[in-house]
C-alpha cells in the first residue's frame, strides 16, 4: 500500500513518465529518419528564403494537382512579410533528400498578442515572440519527415528563441496533421481549433469545366438572378479591378459597403487601412488581383476581392448592402465570379477561412483543418496558454449548447443584424 507521500507524488510522476515516453517514441522515429539522409536547409533572410521557396515551388508544382495556397507562395509571402510591421524575419526550412524536397516549413517570426475573449469581454494578453506558420506552409511527404519537422519545432521552443509556435489551418489528414494531433511536447496540448475549408473544382485536370450543383439548384440560381435583374430593370454592371492604380477606388467602394454590413461591426473585410492597402497592392503588382464591384443602377451594392495564384483563386473578402438582402446581391456576384474564372480555365476556387453556410452550397471539396498554438516555458507564454485554453473551452461549450438547442442559426442571424444596425450609415 502506497504511503501518503507516494500517493501525493504519483499523479505528477505518472504525467512525467507519460511525457517522457511520448518524447522518447518520437525521438526513436526521428533517429530512424535521420539515417535516411533528410537534410534541413534553413533560411532567415529574404534572399535566402526566396531561393528555398523557388526550389520548393518548382518541385511541388510538378507533383500535385491540389489547390495551392496564396499565403505560402513566394510572390505573396515575401512582400507581405516586408510590409508587416509586426514581423521580425522570415523562417523557411526545407527538408530534402537525394531525390528532391521532402517537406517545408514556411513561417514568419512576429511579435503578437493572443486574441482571448468571451463574448464581448476581451482579456489583455502579453506580447509574445511567435513563429507563425502560414496556411499551406507546413508540408511533409511522409510520417518520417513529419517527425523531423516536429523535432525542429521542439528544439526551437526549448532554445527560448521564441515563446509560441502557431500552426494555422493545417489539414488534419496530412502527415503533419496526424502527427500533431498527438501533441508536440506532450499529449493533448495545442488548444486545437477545428474548422472546415471549402473549395470548388472549377475545371478538371484536363481543363474541362466541372458541373458543381444539381440541375435543380442551378435552376434556383437562375431564378434568383432574374429576380435581382428585374428589381433593377436590368441596369446591372460588374466592374473588375486588377491594376495598381485602381486600388484606391476599390478600397473606397468596398469599405463603404462594409461599413453598413455586419462585417463592419466586426472590423473585418476590406477596410481603408494600411493592412488592406498593402495586401491589394502586392496582389496588383504581381498581376494576381481580382476585385469585383457589383453596380446596380450606377450604385455599388456588393464587392468581392481575392488573389489568383497557380490556378487557384483565393477568396479573401466580400460583402453587400444589407438593405438588398432579400434579392441576394452577394450570391449574384459570387456566381458571376465563378463563371468568369471557370471560363478562364482556373482550376480551383478557394473559399478561404470561416464556416459560412453558403460555402458548402457552392463547394465540391472540403478539408478538415486545425489551428494549434504551442507555448514555451516563459511566464508570459504559460499565462497565455492558460488564458487561451480557458477562453477556447468556454467558446466550445457555448457553441455546443447553441447547436444542441437548435438556436445556432437564429443566434448568428440576430447577431449579424444587430451589428448591421449599429454600423448603418447613409451611402
Amino acid at each position: 500500500m502506497p504511503t501518503e507521500v507516494e500517493t501525493t507524488l504519483q499523479p505528477e510522476a505518472s504525467a512525467e513518465l507519460e511525457q517522457a515516453n511520448f518524447v522518447s517514441s518520437t525521438a526513436d522515429t526521428l533517429r530512424e529518419s535521420i539515417d535516411d539522409g533528410f537534410a534541413p536547409q534553413v533560411a532567415r533572410t529574404n534572399d535566402e528564403a526566396r531561393l528555398l521557396l523557388e526550389h520548393w515551388e518548382s518541385f511541388s508544382r510538378s507533383r500535385s494537382d491540389a489547390p495551392s495556397s496564396l499565403h505560402a507562395h513566394s510572390s505573396f509571402y515575401l512582400p507581405f512579410l516586408a510590409s508587416n510591421s509586426s514581423c521580425r524575419s522570415p523562417l523557411v526550412v526545407l527538408w530534402e533528400s537525394a531525390t528532391g524536397p521532402r517537406g517545408v516549413l514556411i513561417a514568419r517570426i512576429a511579435m503578437t498578442r493572443a486574441k482571448c475573449s468571451l463574448g464581448p469581454v476581451s482579456v489583455p494578453m502579453p506580447l509574445l515572440k511567435t513563429l507563425e506558420i502560414v496556411h499551406g506552409g507546413f508540408v511533409a511527404d511522409s510520417p518520417e519527415v513529419a517527425q523531423q519537422q516536429l523535432q525542429y519545432l521542439r528544439d526551437l521552443l526549448a532554445s527560448k528563441e521564441i515563446d509560441c509556435v502557431a500552426v494555422h489551418h493545417l489539414t488534419c489528414d496530412s502527415a503533419l496533421g496526424e502527427a500533431l494531433s498527438q501533441g508536440l511536447q506532450k499529449q493533448g496540448e495545442g488548444n486545437p481549433v477545428h474548422t472546415e475549408h471549402w473549395y470548388t473544382e472549377l475545371t478538371d485536370s484536363e481543363g474541362e469545366p466541372v458541373i458543381t450543383n444539381s440541375s435543380k439548384t442551378r435552376g434556383s440560381f437562375r431564378r434568383k438572378d432574374r429576380k435581382l435583374e428585374r428589381h433593377f430593370d436590368n441596369k446591372i454592371h460588374i466592374d473588375e479591378i486588377t491594376e495598381p492604380d485602381q486600388i484606391t477606388s476599390l478600397i473606397k467602394a468596398a469599405s463603404k459597403i462594409g461599413d453598413q454590413s455586419y462585417q463592419g461591426g466586426l472590423g473585418v473585410g476590406v477596410r481603408d487601412s494600411p493592412h488592406w492597402q498593402s495586401i491589394l497592392r502586392i496582389l496588383a503588382e504581381n498581376g494576381q488581383l481580382r476585385g469585383f464591384l457589383l453596380q446596380a443602377d450606377g450604385k455599388n451594392i456588393a464587392y468581392a476581392v481575392g488573389g489568383l495564384c497557380n490556378g487557384c483563386f483565393c477568396y479573401m473578402a466580400a460583402s453587400f448592402l444589407p438593405e438588398h438582402r432579400e434579392i441576394a446581391p452577394g450570391g449574384y456576384l459570387l456566381r458571376r465570379i465563378l463563371e468568369k474564372l471557370q471560363a478562364e480555365g482556373v482550376r480551383w476556387f478557394d473559399f478561404g477561412f470561416g464556416d459560412a453556410s453558403y460555402k458548402a452550397l457552392y463547394g465540391n471539396k472540403n478539408d478538415q483543418e486545425v489551428t494549434l498554438h504551442f507555448y514555451g516555458s516563459s511566464i508570459a507564454a504559460q499565462a497565455t496558454r492558460l488564458a487561451d485554453g480557458a477562453t477556447r473551452l468556454g467558446k466550445r461549450w457555448m457553441r455546443a449548447l447553441l447547436v444542441k438547442s437548435g438556436l445556432m442559426t437564429w443566434t448568428k442571424r440576430q447577431w449579424r443584424r444587430r451589428l448591421e444596425h449599429r454600423t448603418k450609415k447613409p451611402v
